[in-house]
């Protein structure tokens, strides 16, 4: 990949922008994750309205007050984020002369600053432990069938406050 474009606005730079955008989403192992990246990747240059490789901390910024203001979850804004922060560190190692001001200097992330407030994702509850009980229950109920082995989380119970997994 040849991404030393004299053109800064040109059709030359942002070919060669969505060429990295696509090398740095097939690093990605997982299609969700892929799928998840180009979304947030989409959603930044929707707001951005101008080239990406001009993007400032005020603009991160503005584009997350924006996210906030339409009501959008903390998870949703820091998965947007984490995306987003991704493109440019992989865009600063691959192909560093995509971002570089005016005068041909290199320009950090701009996700990276200090000056972008990022609003923290709740965490999810811990699972509720089992009780005495429902474990004895559980044990009965793979004795009583004969299983040799099962899961517990296939196993079902009356109480509905029970929780398994992540």
């Amino acid at each position: 990949m040849n991404h030393d474009i004299p053109d800064r606005g040109g059709l030359a730079a942002q070919l060669a922008w969505q060429e990295v955008v696509t090398a740095w989403r097939d690093t990605q192992n997982s299609p969700h994750t892929r799928r998840s990246y180009v979304t947030a990747w989409n959603a930044f240059a929707r707001f951005l309205e101008t080239d990406p490789w001009t993007a400032t901390v005020d603009d991160v910024s503005a584009w997350i007050a924006s996210m906030q203001a339409s009501g959008q979850a903390r998870a949703t804004i820091a998965a947007r984020l984490a995306a987003c922060t991704s493109l440019y560190d992989y865009v600063v190692q691959a192909a560093p002369a995509l971002l570089v001001d005016a005068r041909g200097r290199p320009r950090a992330n701009p996700f990276r600053s200090a000056g972008v407030a990022r609003p923290r994702a709740q965490a999810y509850p811990h699972p509720l432990p089992l009780q005495d009980g429902m474990v004895q229950q559980a044990l009965a109920r793979i004795v009583n069938a004969g299983l040799e082995f099962l899961k517990i989380a296939d196993l079902e119970f009356p109480s509905s406050d029970v929780r398994f997994g992540r």
